[in-house]
């Protein structure tokens, strides 16, 4: 994000100017998740045993979380190294690219499963200042300060219609009256938002397990379970 902008801007002109390249740079950071997304489906159709849904799911995340993985010899991020090779194609050209790509990923899935989640994790960080640069970006009228979150809600909520890709916000120590505020914004109001479930911060390991359980069947019990919750609260720990 901090190549999006150097500097605040003080005019019309500016603004605008800001507002594009932003939009620009998160339309390529959406590309490039479609495009390596594509590009491991089409792999994992040509080895034996063909698209497993379920591993390869688990597969993508992973390689999100942990590009080393993806990377081998690499010195960087292929993610980011994609990202920045897209940096000089236009707009209007990254966002149909990403409706093709999107519809490439339909036909190369033909299980009936497809729903499409983007995921912004640590979205508090564009909330805050500096990283949310706060009023580099403006309402229409020019009256009030907006923060960074905005401009993403905005491009990811139109890039592709909602029954193709939910977006979801996600992150601790989010001020949700900010959060609030930024998704009432006028020009966020058709796209709609709502908030799932605050699940504090797992601090304590049994209030942890009474949340999961709530989503398992009561019968769930025993040695085995009292194991999965032992992982679950060690790994989302502080979340």
């Amino acid at each position: 994000m901090t190549e999006c902008v150097q500097k605040p801007a003080t005019t019309e002109a500016g603004y605008q100017h800001m507002k594009e390249v932003a939009e620009r740079r998160f339309a390529q950071l959406l590309l490039a998740r479609f495009l390596l997304l594509n590009l491991l489906v089409q792999e994992a159709r040509n080895i034996e045993g063909g698209l497993q849904p379920k591993e390869h799911r688990r597969l993508w995340v992973l390689l999100q979380a942990q590009p080393a993985i993806f990377e081998m010899k690499r010195s960087q991020d292929i993610f980011i190294q994609l990202t920045r090779l897209l940096q000089w194609t236009p707009t209007r050209d990254l966002k149909d690219w990403i409706g093709r790509e999107r519809e490439k990923l339909e036909e190369n899935i033909d299980d009936g499963t497809l729903s499409i989640f983007c995921v912004l994790d640590e979205v508090q960080i564009t909330l805050s200042s500096p990283s949310g640069r706060l009023g580099e970006f403006m309402s229409k009228d020019k009256t009030t300060k907006r923060h960074i979150l905005r401009e993403i809600w905005l491009s990811w909520s139109t890039v592709l219609r909602g029954s193709q890709m939910r977006l979801v916000l996600s992150g601790t120590g989010i001020e949700l009256r900010v959060l609030e505020d930024t998704m009432a914004s006028t020009s966020l109001k058709p796209f709609g938002c709502l908030t799932v479930h605050e699940t504090g911060s797992f601090e304590d390991d049994s209030i942890q397990a009474k949340y999961i359980r709530k989503y398992l069947p009561a019968s769930l019990d025993g040695p085995t379970w009292a194991g999965f919750f032992t992982r679950a609260c060690a790994w989302f720990h502080g979340r």
